[in-house]
């Protein structure tokens, strides 16, 4: 037995040395035998997450922290660790202080580090532009930072545990614009971050900048994906859809190291600093971008843990949902790229901030509430859930595998307060698992696999299986399954879209979905309040002691109440969040969401809360969803008492909060949200004028046509008598009644004779035989006949020759009531006194050539009631009033019994205002005269 144990402690011994920096390696070798003898370090279950730090070299303490000084001048309130709810950078006290902190109170509690970019200032300050040297400068200083934090004898050479950047949109110049790689900025940060990429992944991250790291020898990858191509404010790229973009390459090496990932049975967390935020009117990513990340991780969720990315300061989470994958924009349809939303701000303030969140929480309202948290069945040895919707059926999506959860980590740059969190993830079955450090100098998996990724990267093979083209297809028409399967070989529609397999039908739902080994479990976060540590009410300010404190903690949070962070405890959180303020229904829905009855803890009362959340609409959604989930039976929904407050959102109004990491009160918070709800509401109601102005402003211009486009007829169509330009003291209109006679003639014409006005009357011909007449009384009454065709109907599709018979055949009948009464037809002897009225008043340039050989003249008219439709004698009236002009000419008609009420109100209401009615031959009379 002696013997082995002299060969272990040699072989430890070995290690040491040769782990350790050859300048170093003696110094190594004489450590005593209790340290070549300590054990070796056990996974901790823990991860750290740091993000956008802003090291700003010209912070002056003291300094304005207005937008033009930006810290760097002038006198003001900036502390000497930085100025929270500023637009000011991190002093490099701050950084210091940072890293001293975690040095001594995470270092050695952490399994590695992701660090999600943005390690340079921000380009805000004119008077002091970045430059190159400046951006690299403090992204060094905070990679040897890390270096000097993370790194415990006998590693010597680098960190003893991984840490995993990512490139951030201010760690280049310009900001948010990177081109296509290779290029000389991947070179730079090949050399600063050689410490943290693996050598198997250089040739990755110098084509394109992305890598990935193996925190956990052949069981965990953190993979670092560099978002600035899927940027959607990155002009110098162009989305994922064409394979000659940077973003589509990365997208389908991130496809091919999850599929070997999967074939070796590994799991993956994805990073980036820009997060795939979207909401219905704005992004982050490019949308064919966030389409194929969304798909990718669909089809990998049997690998893929979760998403943590920074950026945006705030702390709050995304959930994406599955059902808006839309295969035409992935494959570039050109009918499919129409998105409405645009680009999100490069900084958020807080108010911008409040309004993307209330955006979030309006789609998280339309959530499905994910059922109670499954069991294991006894009878089951494979597990899955017992639980059953209507009809027995077990429920389709148990584990929430419809939506995708990404992390969003608030920032140390003291927009709010500087902040950082520590991620735990379960470890069972993980205590004897290789760590990171232990191969350190060599991974054989890696390197085995390097020459081969060179060639897989980017390689376009049909690797879609009927099953895949099946599901999304059928996820896009409703759930319906196909009864023909399709062929196996046939390719999809786009060439360049590769769909990836699902995983198994058979397989368990992957860490994500359900808490097993590597299931992130919950996390701490730390702030420190810089206006505690700042002193800033001292009269010569003297800071306090730097360090961080516990803002709150998943575990025992009993606000957000997550059991873990898989993706079921945030849609749960999420649709908690997006129930309005007043709703008592929806605790009775979370009762069957696993949650407790004392769920009305959840919503506090407030007597202020917004108006335009009603309880009705609130209690049917929830009584929908209720349903929706078989619940129902022996509850009793409570009433809402008359007089009772409304209750705001707990829930929601802590998120905010957190967003912000307590600066802003919530009070303030409320405040913001309610003048958001009003300026919600003003915009709705301004829309909703718009939409009404859209569609009836047509109507309304055809119904009282302004004189402007009267104007505008008059002088198109030069041939056709609309109205007759008279000067305001001639106060005359021509009274115009079509489809006469009827056997409302004879009372028209006593309202007329008491009246003394005069009128034109357009006859039908087909109304004429046995009211002959009646076209003589008109003619006796000094009143006069036009033409309006054989029949009511619409003249403009008449043939050429039918029309001309018509016209004749009219004609002849009106020069006959004339010879009747013994006078001389006016249009026999002046043909401009041969006055036709189309059919329904419409007309083309053929007819008016016909009408014009027939020797006739085409009358319309300016004020017309449509009562021909409209029945209300009134309303009528009224419209002709209210248009009242000198040399307008109105147009009504016969064989309605409302036509004599009107006419009384409307020539009653002329002679008052000091108007006379006259037929069309004496308004142009006046007109030539």
């Amino acid at each position: 037995m002696a013997l082995p144990r002299v060969l272990g402690a040699a072989a430890l011994l070995w290690y040491g040395v040769t782990m350790a920096n050859p300048v170093v390696g003696s110094a190594a070798a004489r450590q005593d035998d209790a340290a070549i003898a300590a054990p070796r370090p056990r996974l901790h279950g823990r991860f750290l997450h740091i993000s956008d730090i802003h090291p700003d070299e010209f912070y002056q303490a003291h300094s304005s922290t207005d937008e033009t000084e930006a810290c760097h001048r002038g006198k003001g309130p900036a502390g000497a660790y930085g100025a929270e709810t500023s637009d000011c950078d991190s002093p490099f006290a701050l950084v210091n202080a940072t890293f001293d902190w975690i040095d001594a109170n995470i270092r050695d509690k952490v399994d590695f580090v992701i660090w999600t970019g943005d390690s340079a200032r921000h380009d805000s300050d004119e008077e002091i532009p970045r430059n190159q040297a400046q951006v690299l400068g403090t992204n060094r200083w905070i990679a040897e930072k890390f270096v000097e934090v993370f790194t415990n004898p006998p590693a010597g050479r680098g960190p003893s545990v991984p840490v995993v950047p990512t490139l951030g949109n201010n760690d280049i110049l310009p900001h948010n614009i990177l081109l296509s790689g290779p290029n000389a900025w991947l070179q730079h940060y090949t050399g600063i971050w050689r410490h943290f990429i693996p050598e198997a992944q250089r040739h990755s991250f110098e084509f394109g900048g992305w890598f990935f790291t193996e925190v956990i020898p052949d069981r965990l990858a953190v993979i670092s994906l560099n978002t600035l191509y899927f940027f959607d404010r990155n002009a110098g790229v162009d989305g994922c859809a064409n394979p000659s973009e940077p973003g589509y390459k990365q997208m389908e090496w991130l496809r091919v190291q999850l599929q070997f990932m999967r074939e070796r049975g590994m799991k993956a967390i994805l990073m980036g600093h820009v997060p795939p935020a979207r909401t219905d009117t704005k992004k982050l990513w490019d949308e064919t971008c966030w389409q194929r990340y969304t798909l990718w991780l669909q089809q990998f969720r049997d690998v893929v843990i979760s998403g943590l990315y920074g950026h945006m300061n705030i702390d709050h989470f995304l959930i994406q949902d599955t059902h808006d994958v839309d295969l035409d924009v992935l494959s570039g349809m050109p009918g499919a790229m129409s998105d409405t939303r645009h680009a999100m701000q490069d900084e958020l303030s807080v108010n911008s901030a409040a309004d993307y969140l209330q955006e979030l929480r309006d789609n998280w309202s339309k959530l499905n509430p994910p059922p109670s948290i499954p069991t294991k069945d006894k009878k089951d040895g494979a597990g899955g859930s017992t639980t059953k919707g209507k009809k027995g059926r077990r429920r389709k999506d148990m584990w929430g595998e419809r939506y995708q959860l990404t992390l969003v980590g608030p920032s140390i740059v003291p927009n709010y307060f500087p902040t950082l969190r520590i991620i735990e993830y379960n470890i069972t079955g993980l205590e004897n698992a290789p760590i990171w450090a232990d191969k350190l100098q060599a991974s054989p998996s890696l390197d085995s696999d390097r020459t081969e990724q060179k060639h897989l990267d980017l390689r376009n093979t049909w690797d879609v299986t009927a099953g895949t083209e099946v599901e999304i297809e059928r996820r896009k028409k409703g759930g319906k399954k196909h009864k023909k399967k399709p062929k196996k070989d046939k390719k999809p529609h786009d060439p360049y879209l590769i769909i990836p397999d699902p995983p198994s039908r058979t397989s368990a739902p992957g860490p994500a979905y359900s808490a097993q080994t590597l299931s992130l479990t919950g996390f701490t976060q730390y702030y420190a309040n810089l206006t505690h540590i700042n002193n800033p009410a001292t009269p010569k300010p003297q800071p306090r002691e730097f360090y961080f404190e516990v803002e709150y903690s998943t575990f025992d949070d009993k606000t957000y109440k997550l059991k873990d962070l898989t993706v079921n405890s945030f849609v749960d959180l999420a649709y908690r969040m997006g129930q309005k303020a007043g709703k008592r229904a929806v605790q009775e829905v979370e009762s069957d969401s696993g949650l407790r009855e004392e769920e009305e803890e959840d919503y506090e009362e407030d007597v202020d809360s917004d108006s335009d959340e009603e309880d009705t609409d609130d209690e049917m959604e929830a009584d929908r969803a209720r349903k929706k989930h078989g619940g129902g039976k022996g509850d009793k929904k409570k009433k809402k008492k008359k007089g009772e407050k409304k209750k705001s959102n707990k829930v929601w109004l802590q998120f905010l909060s957190r967003a912000f990491v307590g600066t802003v009160e919530k009070q303030e918070l409320k405040n913001k949200l309610r003048r958001r709800a009003r300026r919600s509401r003003i915009m709705t109601l301004l829309v909703a004028v718009l939409i009404a102005l859209i569609l009836f402003a047509p109507l309304y211009v055809v119904y009282k046509p302004p004189s402007v486009l009267m104007s505008y007829l008059a002088q198109r169509w030069t041939d056709v008598i609309w109205r007759i330009w008279l000067p305001p003291s001639k106060k005359l209109v021509a009274l115009t009644i079509d489809d006469a006679p009827s056997q409302h003639t004879p009372a028209i014409l006593d309202v007329l004779r008491s009246h003394a006005a005069h009128a034109t009357f357009f006859v039908i011909g087909g109304q004429v035989a046995g009211r002959e007449d009646m076209l003589r009384d008109i003619v006796r009454a000094g009143h006069e006949l036009g033409n309006h065709g054989m029949h009511d109907e619409v003249a403009r599709a008449l043939p050429d020759a039918e029309l001309e018979a018509q016209i004749a055949s009219v004609r002849d009948m009106i020069w006959a009531a004339y010879a009747a009464e013994g006078r001389e037809p006016p249009g026999k002897t002046d043909v401009k006194k041969n006055y036709y009225r189309p059919g329904s008043g419409f007309f083309s340039d053929r007819m008016r050539g016909v009408v014009r050989r027939m020797g006739h003249r085409i009358v319309l008219g300016s004020i017309y009631p449509h009562d021909a439709q409209v029945k209300w004698a009134w309303l009528n009236a009224r419209h002709i009033l209210s248009m009242l002009s000198p040399g307008g000419i109105i147009i009504c008609h016969d064989r309605r019994s409302w036509t004599e009420p009107m006419l009384k109100k409307v020539l009653g209401d002329m002679w008052k205002r000091g108007y006379k009615a006259v037929t069309v031959t004496q308004l142009l009379a006046e007109a030539t005269g």
